[in-house]
């Protein structure tokens, strides 16, 4: 105890005698003697090493990590890094020998490769190189169109490196309706580029279509996915829709002006194309008309048929695109009885007298009388007989329905045909391109010349006159020189241009992409410097444009479906 007391006495003296000295220096004695005291206080600095790497790519949130394993390496430890640059395992003590680092979970729709990241030994230095490359899998944004019975390609890549070692995407597809490529693979060297994933669809015999789900993943895990939705052209060119309008309407339709059109015939063909009148799963599909008889215009009787809308072989299906309601015969009329009923049934007005002749019947004054004046024939859709057609007349201030067949159908290869006018159309203009992933037009559309001098030479030397190849033409040349779908081409008549614009007001889904100004016709019935344009407006506007002047442009017609 004396000894002890000794020490404790004199560590205040040397204290001061040592502060005494440093008079002179701007050092205040307490702050240095609590500095002093303090410091054989401090927390040794923790123990061991750090074993981890770099996170390079995308953010990879819901990333979990685990050090494992090896000799003297000390418990499991978890880390759950948020964001990219370092991670670090902390207080590995030195001399562990081969521990390792796994990924216990990826990332959602993020999937990380780790590399150099087994039998790792910490022997007096920090441990790097155990780096994770996280990325995800770029898909198209947008629902892809993939046609039945042939192919179509999805752009592919991913959003950052995969690592040194590359990596591969496999793909799978929700339904049969679609096929699909199995597996990408991927490097650092070409992962920031485009790969073509290869759809196909699968030939059916139907008109019905599917929305079908492509999924991506990398060792099973999850990395998102797109949609495709599949297009019947399997029986295209032979199949079309029937449906019964949701809406009802009385016999008079020359006279509603709420429907375009200048006669009864167009008002109740728009009348039948409108979304608000089709079933749900044809909103959008195509073009329709009434089938709908009358004195003139149009016209059902056998052997003096006008603007019918049936074809011979035309098969026609209800609305769900698998059930066959009836093939017309060789005399563009159902032979009942039919196939199948007709869904959702009621009362639509279709004119016809008789059945199976098919005769004229009475007809509301050709659908210009909506009053007790009149009276209309109309069919029933609750048996598959003749009454489906002429079941009764009534008078024409009722309220019916109508019959409507579908008319231009999309073929999914850049080309529309017509029932009705036994023609197929370009879906793009001239110096477009389909793209079949879009099922739209990519790309300038071109103008063209009528004829390369202000003159009838490109056109049999007479006016109205057909472009005839005998003369220079840009806009001759243009169509016969284009092989799409394998047909020959030409340009449209003015009648054929301006029966696809009346379609075209009615359904513009058929022309994905038109131009809003003049298209060209084939005849002009004035003089030899002009030709006929058409304007696709809501008027339907003919006008006169000079042969030689390069300003309207071009949709090209193949005869036959």
């Amino acid at each position: 105890m004396k000894r002890n007391t000794i020490i404790f006495i004199a560590l205040p003296i040397l204290l001061s005698s040592c502060l005494g000295r440093l008079d002179d220096i701007s050092v205040d004695p307490s702050v240095l003697l609590q500095s002093m005291l303090s410091a054989g206080a401090q927390s040794p600095a923790p123990a061991g090493f750090t074993v981890g790497g770099q996170i390079y790519g995308d953010t990879p949130s819901g990333l979990d990590l685990s050090l494992s394993g090896g000799t003297g390496c000390g418990g499991v430890q978890n880390l759950s890094p948020a964001a990219t640059g370092i991670y670090q395992f902390v207080g590995i003590p030195d001399g562990c020998m081969g521990t390792g680092i796994t990924i216990t979970t990826q990332p959602t729709g993020v999937y990380c490769q780790i590399y150099n990241n087994t039998g790792l030994n910490v022997s007096g230095a920090n441990v790097t190189g155990a780096d994770l490359y996280c990325f995800s899998v770029e898909m198209p944004a947008t629902t892809q169109t993939t046609i039945e019975g042939n192919s179509n390609t999805a752009s592919i890549r991913l959003s950052a490196s995969p690592g040194p070692g590359g990596i591969t995407v496999n793909f799978t597809s929700g339904s049969g309706a679609v096929t699909t490529t199995a597996s990408l693979s991927f490097t650092s060297a070409n992962f920031s580029t485009y790969q073509n994933l290869t759809l196909t669809g699968a030939a059916d015999g139907n008109l019905s279509s599917e929305t079908v789900t492509i999924s991506a993943d990398v060792a099973t895990h999850a990395m998102g996915g797109f949609d495709t939705t599949t297009l019947d052209t399997t029986a295209t060119g032979m199949a079309r829709f029937i449906y019964v309008t949701s809406g009802t309407h009385n016999g008079n339709f020359a006279s509603d002006a709420a429907l375009p059109g200048s006669n009864w015939v167009q008002r109740a063909d728009h009348y039948c194309s409108l979304n608000a009148n089709r079933p749900a799963s044809l909103v959008g599909t195509g073009n329709y008309r009434a089938l709908l008889t009358g004195a003139s215009t149009r016209r059902s009787d056998s052997g003096a048929q006008l603007d019918w809308p049936l074809r011979a072989g035309i098969s026609y299906y209800d609305q769900d695109g698998t059930t066959l309601f009836a093939t017309a015969d060789a005399s563009n009329l159902f032979t009942t009885p039919v196939a199948n009923l007709l869904p959702g049934g009621g009362d639509y007005w279709t004119g016809v007298g008789s059945a199976p002749s098919w005769t004229t019947g009475s007809h509301c004054a050709s659908w210009t009388v909506g009053t007790t004046l009149q009276t209309g024939h109309f069919g029933q859709g609750v048996t598959n007989d003749a009454s489906l057609f002429a079941f009764s007349n009534f008078n024409c201030d009722q309220l019916k329905s109508l019959l409507c067949v579908q008319d231009i159908r999309d073929n999914g290869d850049g080309t529309a045909s017509s029932v009705h006018q036994n023609l197929t159309w370009m879906r793009c203009s001239m110096g477009q391109t389909y793209d079949a992933a879009t099922n739209g037009c990519t790309g300038a559309a071109g103008t063209y010349q009528y004829c390369a001098t202000g003159d009838d030479s490109c056109n049999g030397g007479t006016s109205p006159g057909l472009l005839d190849g005998f003369g220079p033409s840009p806009m001759f040349t243009a169509c016969a020189s284009s092989t799409l779908a394998g047909r020959s081409w030409r340009v449209p008549t003015l009648a054929e241009l301006s029966e696809l614009a009346r379609s075209y007001r009615a359904s513009p889904d058929i022309l994905p992409d038109i131009m809003t100004s003049y298209y060209y016709a084939t005849t002009y019935a004035a003089n030899p410097t002009n030709y006929y344009g058409i304007l696709f407006n809501s008027s339907i506007t003919n006008g006169f444009l000079a042969k030689d002047s390069p300003v309207a442009f071009l949709l090209c017609v193949s005869d036959g479906m």
